[in-house]
């Protein structure tokens, strides 16, 4: 167990070590090899996560979903051997704004689960990214949790309610909609005047 107040973890401070969820708010750095092979580590979640360093958690077995918002930096071989990862989400929309060495998910087999979603067509071009461009989706956001306002004609939209768990503390509004297979993008946020409309 970490507190939550760590903002940096160096190389090889937790390699092989049987955490199981990384979920730490203020963590901005994680050193080379940080995390290899740490066999049951199956969910990263760290919204304030910028840079990864090489083989940061390389060979490991479990993880399966890794969330990172404001990611700017990503070493090789970072996520190279973590088999059962299908899920990677990255926030920025400015692909030149974060630095992808080579390798950084490793050699994957064309029967790899792996989907990395961005909100921009870009990845699949951008270097190093366009290794894994058969990987890669375009954001496909889920729209059941708002209320939305679409304008076909400008491709973009004003959310107008969050209509999902009124128990969460914080709530990630996306930048970008997949709807029908066309990609809008969100402008505007409004609110139906109620008190408790976050």
């Amino acid at each position: 167990s970490l507190p939550n107040s760590v903002k940096e973890i160096g190389s090889f401070a937790c390699a092989g070590t049987s955490i199981t969820t990384l979920n730490l708010p203020n963590l901005t750095k994680v050193g080379a090899a940080a995390f290899i092979y740490s066999d049951e580590l199956t969910t990263i979640n760290a919204p304030n996560l910028k840079e990864i360093g090489m083989a940061a958690f390389s060979d490991c077995g479990k993880l399966t979903t890794v969330n990172l918002p404001s990611l700017s930096s990503i070493g090789s071989e970072a996520f190279s051997n973590c088999k059962l990862l299908e899920s990677v989400l990255i926030h920025q929309e400015d692909v030149t704004k974060i630095e992808c060495f080579e390798s950084a998910f490793g050699s994957l087999s064309s029967d790899s689960n792996l989907k990395i979603y961005v909100p921009v067509e870009d990845y699949r071009t951008a270097k190093n990214w366009s290794t894994y461009k058969d990987h890669i989706i375009v954001y496909s956001k889920n729209t059941n949790d708002w209320t939305l306002q679409v304008d076909n004609d400008s491709k973009t939209l004003n959310i107008i309610k969050y209509k999902g768990d009124m128990n969460v503390s914080k709530i990630n509004i996306p930048a970008c909609f997949v709807i029908d297979g066309e990609l809008y993008r969100t402008v505007a946020v409004g609110g139906t005047g109620e008190l408790n409309n976050p």
